[in-house]
Formats: C-alpha cells, sequence, structure tokens
C-alpha cells in the first residue's frame, strides 16, 4: 500500500524547500534528543548496545520497506540483520558480555579466567583436568582446584562419565537476544 502523501508521490519532490526558522528548532531538538540517546547507550552494557543496534536497523529497514509500499515480517527482518552483521559471532560475543556481567563480582584467578574464555569461544573435544593443566600452564592438581571451585559457583558441570574420563563443560542456562 503505497501512501498518497508520502514525499516521494509528490510533483517535483526532488526541489522542495523550508524555512529554516521552522526547521532550526526541530533539528536542535532531534540533536540534544540524539545526544541524550548517545549519553544512555554509553551507559549501557554490551548486549544492550547490540540489542538497541539490532533493534534500531530492523525498525529503518522495516519503516523504509513501508514508504515503498511493502510490508514485512519484524521476525524475517531481524533475523536477516542479525545473520548480515554476524551475530552467530556476535552471539559469542553478547553471552561472554553477559556472563562476565553476570559474574562481576565473583572471584576468579587468571587460569579459569582463560579457560572460561576458551570455553565460551568454542573449545573443541572434551575438557579434563588434563587438558585445563596444558592449557593453563599449571598442575593438574590445580587445575582440579580450579575446576571444583568452578563446580561449587554452579558455573561448570561434570558429564556423567566419571573417573579418569571426566569431562567438564559450562553449565548454560537459556537466555535470549
Amino acid at each position: 500500500m503505497v501512501k498518497k502523501n508520502a514525499i516521494h508521490n509528490r510533483k517535483n519532490w526532488t526541489a522542495f524547500s523550508w524555512k529554516e526558522s521552522k526547521v532550526a528548532p526541530l533539528l536542535n531538538d532531534v540533536i540534544r534528543l540524539q545526544g541524550k540517546i548517545c549519553g544512555l547507550m554509553l551507559a549501557m552494557g554490551f548486549s544492550q548496545k547490540t540489542e538497541a543496534m539490532l533493534n534500531t536497523l530492523t525498525l529503518d529497514v522495516l519503516k523504509s520497506s513501508e514508504i515503498e509500499g511493502e510490508n514485512l515480517d519484524y521476525k524475517q527482518v531481524r533475523s536477516s540483520i542479525a545473520k548480515r552483521l554476524g551475530i552467530d559471532i556476535a552471539n559469542s560475543v553478547l553471552f561472554k558480555a553477559n556472563f562476565w556481567d553476570k559474574h562481576k563480582d565473583t572471584q576468579f584467578n587468571s587460569r579459569q579466567r582463560l579457560m572460561l574464555n576458551k570455553l565460551m569461544d568454542g573449545f573443541i573435544g572434551k575438557l579434563n583436568t588434563s587438558k585445563w593443566a596444558k592449557i593453563a600452564k599449571c598442575s593438574q592438581d590445580t587445575a582440579l582446584r580450579d575446576i571444583k571451585d568452578l563446580l561449587e559457583k554452579g558455573i561448570l558441570r561434570q558429564d556423567t562419565h566419571g573417573g579418569r574420563s571426566t569431562g567438564y563443560e559450562l553449565y548454560i542456562l537459556p537466555y535470549t537476544i
């Protein structure tokens, strides 16, 4: 559905003019509000910035297509934008940002931080104390203490096999973007 009063439907629409005295106060209001939004965005966490950016871009596309008389599905547009922006990668970044924000008051040693980042970046294979010790450059006893601490904090969980082949993985609660 094309709107009849849309600017591009008017005769000589590219030769429009305006009165600066009427437009300037409106532009000043827009610039002031834009500054407020920028300030709020700076105060937001990474995940909120990503979410706000994705929502803004989605709405921009929807409104632009609406001007052209085309109504698009919100979820499809959002999904398409997310794919084009590499939100799969961004999902990983977003998950990490949410994780570290959630655990900002949790005490971690440098080995635990290293290994948690590796797990969130898509660690391949089964994580056990031997691999932890090699990657974190520590003894297996230290690796086991690090792992037990994370198990107690509810951050890691043990797989069901147990024994020498015991593996560990991140305990991930469902989250949404």
